[in-house]
């Protein structure tokens, strides 16, 4: 469906996800988010003990939470810059 093409299947999802509860961010928007989120992860994680392996070994609960709060602070961030 997305042909191993990231941008692609963010595209396909976002797609699904507006036609069930709308978005306000295009597929680039989305991407570059995710992006950021994996490089402030990835350094909040070393700043905390963890290494390399540590970090792709992440459980998904703890990967949702630290998504979540990502998320979050990136509102809040908006909201007081408007």
């Amino acid at each position: 469906m997305h042909g191993n093409d990231s941008l692609r299947a963010v595209r396909v999802v976002r797609q699904w996800i507006d036609n069930i509860i709308g978005g306000e961010d295009g597929p680039q928007a989305i991407w570059a988010a995710y992006e950021d989120f994996n490089a402030a992860m990835f350094d909040e994680m070393l700043e905390k003990g963890f290494d390399a392996i540590d970090i792709e070994d992440v459980q998904t609960a703890k990967l949702i939470k630290l998504m979540e709060t990502f998320v979050d602070n990136r509102k809040s961030t908006k909201a007081g810059g408007r």
